[in-house]
């Protein structure tokens, strides 16, 4: 008997497989967040709400380029309507079809994908590194005690926090670690502790609706906000903030309402921010202003692992695995990942199967 719940799942996976093959890198993830919504059946009212985006350009623009864009690369129609029907049927027959059948198209491309989908799958089973993007597990989270302690600390104090360090250093993990801490950690309730990924928000207007939104209030901004929130304590956390940086999006005025908002210990905002370089030189135009977004935050440089931690690291994620590396390997992954995270899982994700496969 077919289990029509993990068909769906498998389905669905490579699915979003597929989209994030086909898409480019600036809409990927907004691309298969439209598509998970639109599998678990969601209005395009609820997407936009989710995603930040209007509903027109939900509906017009991104929805119309995905179903045009699945319906090309399957080589059938394939709408909102008959997504999950359609994609189901097509993921069935391409995973049982024989090599010397005679195919269409669609179909040695859907097996392909699936193939390539399974293999990667059963992989990432086997592999205590198959961690990818922002870690949002504590029993996935490993190190930056010492610096979480620190901003917890400031925190306390009401200090705004500015979180800098190159790409996939950590940044956004330790960010989301703090979202999940601070409730107990600063006796709040987990409501007023608030996450924004900039890279789902595309204008000021957004910004303020998905904020209002995620602190129960209705949308506004200003005094019309602070009115809204007096008395009250948040943590907002702004993630990619960079995305801020666009004239033709944000006039920069959300940057002086925020600052507004968090500036001082009666106000009802606490600011963290993640970005790649730090909010002085993101925002140079504010130097010249006489109240500057970038002074009221105390920065933290989110560094990679030390060689010590690359090793607690990486014994860790092996523990009662098969497969141990050797202390020449381990020293091999720090030297050529120089500690970055997201570099030490992906060369330690393709030496243990290199080992596994015995290659290595």
């Amino acid at each position: 008997m077919i289990d029509l719940e993990l068909l769906s799942d498998q389905a669905l996976t490579w699915l979003l497989s597929i989209v994030a093959e086909k898409s480019s890198s600036e809409k990927r993830l907004l691309y298969q967040e439209i598509v998970k919504y639109s599998w678990q059946d969601e209005t395009y009212e609820f997407m936009s709400e989710r995603v930040g985006y209007a509903l027109n350009t939900i509906k017009q623009e991104h929805a119309i380029a995905i179903w045009r864009m699945l319906s090309e690369h399957f080589e059938t129609r394939i709408t909102k309507k008959n997504l999950k029907v359609t994609i189901r049927t097509l993921y069935q027959q391409a995973a049982s079809c024989a090599p010397d059948q005679a195919e269409s198209k669609s179909s040695v491309s859907a097996r392909s994908s699936v193939s390539q989908a399974r293999d990667q799958s059963a992989f990432a089973a086997q592999t205590p590194f198959s961690d990818i993007g922002r870690i949002q597990s504590d029993d996935r989270f490993f190190n930056r005690e010492e610096i979480l302690e620190d901003i917890i600390y400031h925190l306390k104090s009401q200090w705004n926090i500015a979180l800098v360090g190159e790409q996939k250093i950590g940044k956004s993990s330790l960010l989301l670690k703090i979202c999940r801490a601070a409730p107990s950690q600063l006796n709040l309730d987990p409501d007023q502790v608030v996450y924004l990924n900039m890279e789902l928000i595309h204008s000021e207007t957004v910004l303020f609706q998905q904020l209002c939104k995620k602190i129960g209030v209705e949308p506004c901004r200003g005094y019309e906000l602070l009115e809204a929130t007096q008395g009250k304590k948040y943590i907002v956390c702004i993630d990619e903030v960079e995305k801020m940086k666009s004239p033709e999006k944000f006039s920069g005025d959300e940057r002086g309402e925020l600052r507004g908002l968090a500036d001082g210990e009666d106000m009802p905002f606490t600011l963290i921010t993640a970005s790649r370089m730090p909010l002085e030189e993101l925002f140079p135009d504010d130097a010249y202003s006489p109240s500057p977004f970038f002074n009221i935050f105390q920065t933290f440089q989110v560094t990679g692992f030390s060689e010590k931690t690359t090793t607690q690291f990486l014994k860790k994620r092996l523990e009662n695995s098969p497969v141990q590396f050797t202390q020449s390997q381990i020293k091999s992954l720090f030297q050529e990942s120089q500690g970055n995270p997201a570099k030490i899982q992906k060369l330690a994700h393709a030496l243990y199967k290199n080992i596994l496969l015995g290659e290595q």
